[in-house]
């Protein structure tokens, strides 16, 4: 049976998301290695060219790093990564999917969210390194429960463990 226009319209939303947020992973990394945190990146700071191509605004907020301390960048990707999936962030900051019927618990993008929380630096958020038993444990929930606190009568899902 042919999936229908809801699911191929699912499909390509978290497609899409999934692609602008490992565009943004990728530069961070680049930055990372050269040693350089952005330190205030937000959405106003993402350009997306007609072509699809992304680049990351106001190098000038960038300042050296000696590889310890918060990820900075990396909490800033959760948080776009979220509005890009929800369109909106929470006012106190939180990691979190409100509407699990368009983000099930087990899709590829809640999985990145939640691996923004956790990961120490860009390289082990692109390497997935931790996935395999983050995965794991959330393979041992129970079915339409994302990771962290969840509402089972659909309310918000916080991804913080």
């Amino acid at each position: 049976m042919a999936p229908s226009r809801g699911q191929n319209e699912k499909r390509r939303s978290l497609v899409l998301v999934l692609l602008k947020a490992l565009k943004i992973l990728c530069a961070l990394v680049y930055l990372e290695r050269e040693k350089f945190e952005h330190g205030s990146l937000n959405r106003s700071n993402i350009l997306l060219s007609s072509q699809g191509s992304i680049k990351i605004a106001n190098q000038q907020c960038c300042k050296t790093v000696n590889g310890t301390g918060e990820p900075r960048d990396v909490r800033a990707l959760g948080l776009i990564t979220m509005e890009l999936m929800q369109k909106y962030t929470k006012d106190d900051g939180a990691i979190d999917v409100d509407n699990l019927h368009r983000w099930p618990s087990d899709c590829d993008a809640v999985a990145f969210l939640s691996e923004t929380i956790s990961a120490a630096s860009a390289h082990e958020l692109q390497n997935g390194s931790g996935s395999k038993s983050r995965r794991a444990q959330r393979n041992r929930r129970a079915p339409g429960r994302a990771p962290g606190r969840a509402d089972p009568n659909g309310g918000s899902v916080g991804l913080a463990e």
